[in-house]
């Protein structure tokens, strides 16, 4: 049994993607969506919230309300290929409970599916599966950022509290991008990959500096045009550099915590 979640605003997609899951796949699932966009599809596994928070935000309340012990992020933008989930869910079982079973994406190179595009980084999972108590355990997603990349954040704090990896299922178990809608990405990229980086990344110079080659990825990432967050030459640590910063509770599906934009109250 899997519970699928995700922050929601393509509503004219919801039921396509039901219908997608529903009639390729045999185990168990339920599709919990908030967002700010309303919708008449409905169906008893499907649970729609309404909120107007920022989207990271609407993705950890759709996260909280999961009732099945596995789960996995799967915003309103992605289509599934055929059997998607009973092919993740039979992977899963044949594999160790520390390492994290993930789906590629069409238009992905294997280099996509990393902190940074180079060798040496782990591997992130574009749609996972996780334990739903294990990620309760790290605090959710942080309050910091505002839209993307706190799935890269999660995945990693993950990896630091026990150990393990991503495991690709089969190469056909994919998901597609099913519009081509990423003004999530475009306008908030910015602010979410600056604060990415700071939680994560120093530059080769301080590591080296301060003696702390150990602590971090061999590799280096030498984009010289990235000036979001840290300068220079970049080095990923295997340890968080700040606390996570979770949501609160109180008021969740009312008001933005945290970083906030224009956007958003």
């Amino acid at each position: 049994m899997i519970s699928l979640f995700g922050p929601a605003y393509r509503s004219l997609n919801w039921e396509s993607l039901h219908k997608k899951l529903s009639s390729t796949n045999k185990i168990e699932f339920e599709i919990v969506f908030c967002g700010p966009n309303s919708s008449a599809f409905s169906s008893q596994n499907f649970t729609h919230i309404l909120s107007n928070v920022k989207p990271v935000q609407c993705c950890e309340i759709a996260r909280r309300r999961c009732k099945y012990d596995l789960i996995m992020l799967m915003p309103d933008d992605l289509m599934p290929s055929n059997g998607f989930l009973d092919c993740m869910y039979e992977k899963y079982l044949s594999e160790d409970r520390n390492n994290i079973v993930g789906s590629r994406m069409d238009g992905l190179s294997y280099l996509s599916y990393k902190f940074f595009p180079i060798l040496g980084i782990p591997n992130i999972a574009v749609s996972g599966l996780l334990n739903k108590k294990e990620v309760d355990e790290i605090g959710g997603y942080d309050r910091n950022f505002l839209a993307i990349h706190h799935d890269i954040d999660l995945y990693h704090r993950l990896f630091e509290k026990k150990g393990g990896r991503t495991v690709f299922c089969r190469d056909d178990v994919r998901v597609r991008e099913s519009v081509g809608d990423d003004w999530l990405y475009s306008t908030f990229w910015k602010h979410d990959r600056s604060v990415l980086n700071e939680l994560w990344c120093k530059s080769q110079q301080d590591v080296i500096s301060n003696n702390e080659q150990s602590n971090f990825h061999p590799a280096i990432y030498k984009e010289k045009d990235l000036k979001v967050g840290v300068d220079g030459d970049l080095m990923v640590s295997k340890y968080r550099l700040k606390k996570v910063e979770p949501f609160s509770d109180d008021n969740i599906t009312e008001t933005s915590q945290g970083a906030i934009d224009s956007y958003w109250n």
